[in-house]
């Protein structure tokens, strides 16, 4: 199959970056990981939390060279050693830092992946939107009770409050999740900077864009500057598994409207 990748990331109304994320890849092997985290603490916490898990993220894609055994397995010891080692790092620095983490693995036509916290991952195939990950949340309790809808978690008081995320006391309750992919899938993962602002439809428009870094950096930057002076920061990787036909701009409209929740 034949992907492409592109990550992007703005501070935006903050002081300090908490948000990274990085993308891997070795196409000899058909093998894709993304990950995106978004830090929680302040006095430079968030942002080594952040850190840890990409740097955690690093030395797991390096030890398995490009071909994880068990998928499922990879990226629950992957989250889980990630949870330790921010618990360990705010240990020796003194600070407190927690982290959201979402990561996608592709393993030739099959998608795994886990997330901890409200970052989500969103799975289209071309052009609908196919699923959600469900977030760790308040807001997202709310919806499920029938309290709030979609539209309304992203203003909602207690929007920023999680119900599971890394660097506690407790180790993180993950929730997985998989498919089997073809060209026309796509995966787009985002922290709470960018879903917050960037409408699904708006997503539908990046990921026929015909260059996947522009794009990228295109969105957060528009994400950045709708929530304003006062807005968080904006992260973003997309995984496309291109289709035969790719013939988009930054500008097309998209129809889309079915949406699961993958829990």
């Amino acid at each position: 199959m034949d992907i492409d990748m592109g990550c992007a990331r703005h501070i935006g109304g903050r002081q300090e970056q908490q948000d990274e994320v990085a993308c891997f890849a070795d196409p000899d092997t058909g093998t894709y990981f993304l990950v995106l985290a978004d830090g929680m603490g302040g006095s430079q916490g968030g942002a080594l939390a952040a850190q840890t898990v990409i740097e955690t993220a690093k030395r797991y894609w390096e030890t398995c060279r490009g071909m994880p055994g068990d998928p499922d397995e990879f990226l629950e010891e992957f989250c889980q050693q990630a949870h330790r080692s921010i618990r360990f790092m705010s240990e020796e620095s003194g600070t407190t830092g927690h982290s959201t983490l979402v990561a996608l693995l592709i393993c030739e036509d099959q998608a795994n992946w886990i997330h901890v916290g409200d970052s989500r991952l969103y799975h289209f195939k071309s052009p609908t939107i196919w699923q959600r990950t469900k977030d760790h949340s308040v807001v997202q309790a709310l919806v499920d009770a029938g309290q709030i809808t979609e539209e309304q978690m992203s203003r909602h008081p207690d929007q920023n409050k999680l119900l599971n995320g890394l660097g506690g006391k407790d180790a993180p309750e993950t929730t997985h999740g998989s498919a089997t992919i073809a060209p026309g899938h796509h995966f787009l993962l985002c922290s709470d900077g960018f879903w917050s602002t960037i409408t699904p439809v708006e997503m539908g428009c990046l990921l026929r864009a015909p260059n996947l870094s522009v794009a990228t950096t295109f969105w957060v930057d528009r994400a950045a500057r709708r929530a304003g002076k006062d807005g968080d920061n904006v992260s973003l990787a997309v995984l496309r598994v291109k289709e035969d036909l790719c013939q988009t701009t930054l500008s097309s409209e998209d129809n889309s409207s079915t949406l699961n929740l993958c829990s």
